[in-house]
This record gives C-alpha cells, structure tokens and sequence, in this order.
C-alpha cells in the first residue's frame, strides 16, 4: 500500500526567531505538503519560509488577522486538498521530536487506515536544551477516511484552539499515540512573556465578553493569571469553570473532566498561595475522586500537609506521587491535560528530606537530598541540604568529595563551592584555609547575587573575630548541632 499523504500547517505572526529550526524540523517529517498563514508580514519570515521548505510543497497565504487563532486555522483547514491522508498543526516555537519522525513514518506506512484522531503530547521546555518543565494540552492531529473529508471539522476559541469534529455524524477512534512535539514558547526573556500574556489575556476576556459561559475561555484565564501570581483572579476564574460544567457524577459528558480537573488545579494552587491550606486540600481531593493518578493533585496535597505541619501525612503523599509516577505513562493517558508535575519527584524527595531533617533524622535527610539531586543535578537546594547534612554528620571526606565533583559540573557556582570547602575547614579548625576558601567564595561571587551578603558575613567574621567562634554564622536551629557547641 502506498505511503500516506501528509499535511502540517501553521499560522505564525512576528515569529521569525523561530522560524529557521520549525522549517528543519518540519522536512525531517517529510511532509508533502506545508501550509503556512503568515498573520503579520514580514520579509525576514517569508524568506526563512522559503529556504526551509521546497517550493513544491509550500502554500504561503496572508490571511489578515482578525485576533482570532482558531479562524485563522479555520483559514489554513480550507486549503487543505483532498489527496491529503493525514493532518496535523503545529505552532512555530514547536519542534517534533525524535521519537515524533519514527511514530509518524510508521503510521504513514500502515496497512489499515480507519479515520480517527491522532492524540500528540506536547512538553513545554525551559530552553532551546529542551529540558522538560510539563506537559501542555495535547493535541489532535487526525486521519480522513476514503472519502478524504471529516464532517464539519472546525477550530473554535480565540486563543489555545479546540479542534471540533461531529462524531455522532462521523464517529472517529480516538487512538493515543507515541507522536510527541517540543513547545519552546514559555522560554521567552521576561519582556516577551509579559507581552504573549497581555495578548493572550486580551484575547480571552474580549471572548467572554461575547460568550461569558465558555468554560475553555475561563479555564485558560486562569491559567495565565495564576502564572503571573493574581490568585483571586484564578481562583474566580477556575469558579467558574466549575459553574459551567457542573459536578462530575451529574452530567453524563465525562469528555467535561479534563476542565473539572484543571479548574480543581488551579483553585488547589490558588488557595495554597492564599495560605489556606485546608481548602487546598479540599480541591485536591476533588481531582484525585475523578482521577486517582492526577499526578499535580497528589503533590498539592502534599505540599499542603507540610504546611499544616503534618508531617507523616505529607510523606505518605509524596511517597504515593513517586508510587503514581514510576507507573504513570503519559502516552497511554488520555486525558486532555495541561500537567504541571509530570517530572516532579525530585521535589517529593527533596522535601521528604526536609521532613527528615525535622525530626532530627539527618542520616535520612542525607539520603532524600542525594536521591533528590541525583534525579535533577540542576536543583541546587538538594545540593546545599545534602551537604549542610554530610557536614552535621562529620563526614567531612564525602563532603568535600561531593563539592569537587560539583564544581567539575557547575563551574558557574564556584563561589557556592569555596563556600562550602571553608565550611569544612572551619569544622575541623583549620582556619587559614577557611580564610582562602571564603575569600574566594566572595570574590567569585555574582555582585547580585543573592549568596552573597552570607558569605560576606562568613569572611569578615573569621577575618576579624578568630577565637569567638559563636559569632560566626551557622545554622544554630534546635534541630541541628552547631559549630559552637562543638568548640565551646
């Protein structure tokens, strides 16, 4: 049977940064056909357009932009020719993955070809290194049937489109898939963010302003107003959501339970920041009665307990998020989810380490903050905690065996390391050095840093107070043995 046709097309506006690595990626999938809606021109984009995707495979149109996504992806879907198999959108700070171009070639290949909708994962990256902070919405791409055409297929809502098919007309398989694509767009420097979300908030209100019961317009503002800290506006906002959609257990669309279970989200998060804990809890119990593997609702909960002080509470629940997780399969879930905690373990250990360290077990808080920075070496507070917990235990060589390895790693946190050597020394009274190791500390030190107004502190104590030792700085809490007590 002959290879399937395939389609990708994207709407794009001022998005020439990203415009060179979507083209390379995009022919890396083979695509026969790339359909592009330029919504605001410019020569530099047309240009990287035209050297990245053959000319025989490209519509370029310029649609005008009406501050509205899904009608300009609407636009791009009625170009889209019949001969086409298969197709798919994307944005231009996406790429796909490796994974992506294998899955895909194997689906373009298959023998049997029903119609139905393709689930895509998408991960949000902190940077162009594509370490993965979340998951994002996933996303349909979808399969035509013999007569080369869904019924009705539409995009709907002015920002974070909804792919709409009527499948009482058309039923389709919704089929989870090992498809997977990078989104790059919440890596901006912070002016650029500040822009995307005064547009995007823009978007979103003009909308309700026109429709004030889309639950999807709400759900989004949410989103965007917990990322920059307004609470109240979230927690009214994810409200409702909740008014909209109704109860789980009352209506008998269950499709609604992805928008129950963010808006559950959002108002557990939100009530944390308020420091009501209890009602943090409340809305998290309520995402884990409609989904007992909701990874951010175990972790909110969580979090909350420790708060609260209940400590053994709080350890049983980040002990079930590391259960959940090391079964959890975000391509065999098909719930439609924004996860804020796909890859979190390393703050359930790090904090199950704090619970130790307050009960006065430092062997054990030892070994959460080593797993916890073992599993994200870039985590620096498991570093400091483990090696605050190395030196309270006197095992000094592990201690500075650790720093240098740290340092081979992290030679922009050198002065961290000094630091930390004339801890050590100081420990074992060897002063002199302590003296070069901190004096290094505060000379290789960022002028903003914020470590440094510490280590100032360190180095002018042990210059011109040798011999009162209590007035240098340690941590002197009732939880740990000083330095003082020591050489009292």
């Amino acid at each position: 049977m002959a290879r399937k046709k395939l389609a990708i097309f994207l709407i794009s506006g001022n998005e020439q940064r990203w415009m060179k690595q979507w083209c390379e990626s995009t022919m890396k999938v083979d695509p026969d056909l790339v359909i592009v809606n330029l919504t605001a021109y410019d020569d530099d984009t047309e240009r990287l357009l035209r050297e990245g995707i053959p000319e025989d495979r490209l519509i370029l149109v310029k649609f005008p932009w009406k501050a509205d996504f899904s009608e300009a992806r609407n636009h791009c879907l009625d170009l889209v020719p019949d001969w086409v198999d298969i197709l798919g959108f994307q944005d231009a700070d996406e790429t796909f993955t490796d994974d992506f171009f294998v899955e895909m070639e194997k689906i373009r290949n298959e023998d049997s070809f029903p119609p139905s909708l393709l689930l895509t994962t998408i991960y949000n990256t902190l940077d162009c290194e594509g370490l993965v902070a979340s998951l994002f919405y996933p996303r349909f791409w979808f399969r035509r049937d013999a007569k080369r055409q869904l019924i009705n297929e539409h995009f709907e809502n002015s920002v974070h489109n909804q792919l709409i098919i009527d499948l009482e007309a058309h039923p389709l398989e919704v089929i989870r898939t090992n498809l997977s694509i990078k989104h790059y767009g919440y890596s901006l420097d912070k002016e650029s963010m500040r822009k995307k979300h005064a547009r995007s908030e823009e978007l979103l209100r003009n909308q309700l302003k026109e429709d004030p019961d889309s639950f999807f317009a709400h759900l989004n503002l949410a989103q965007l107003l917990r990322a920059r800290g307004d609470y109240i506006g979230t927690e009214k906002h994810a409200r409702e959501v909740l008014r909209i959609v109704g109860q789980p257990g009352k209506e008998k669309d269950e499709r609604l339970n992805h928008a129950r279970l963010m808006a559950s989200e959002q108002l557990s998060t939100a009530l944390f920041s308020k420091r009501d804990f209890h009602g943090s809890i409340e809305w998290a119990d309520y995402g884990l009665a409609i989904k007992t593997d909701y990874l951010d609702a175990v972790i909110n909960k969580a979090n909350s307990l420790l708060e609260l002080h209940q400590y053994e509470d709080a350890r049983f629940w980040y002990n079930r998020y590391l259960f959940v997780k090391s079964r959890y399969n975000e391509f065999r879930d098909n719930s439609n989810l924004i996860l804020n905690h796909l890859n979190s373990s390393f703050i359930c250990l790090y904090n199950i380490g704090m619970i130790c360290g307050i009960q006065n077990d430092i062997k054990g808080a030892a070994e959460f903050f080593k797993k916890s920075y073992d599993q994200q070496p870039d985590f620096r507070d498991s570093f400091i905690k483990y090696i605050h917990s190395l030196r309270l235990l006197e095992k000094y060589d592990e201690m500075n065996a650790e720093i240098n390895k740290y340092m081979q790693n992290h030679s922009d946190h050198s002065y961290l390391v000094y630091s930390y050597f004339g801890d050590s020394e100081l420990e074992r009274c060897n002063v002199e050095n302590a003296k070069i190791n901190y004096y290094q500390a505060v000379h290789l030190a960022p002028t903003d840093s914020q470590d440094l107004p510490g280590l100032k502190h360190k180095w002018d104590s042990i210059k011109t107070i040798f011999g009162d030792v209590a007035s240098i700085y340690f941590d002197t809490s009732k939880n740990h043995q000083s330095l003082t007590k020591k050489m009292a």
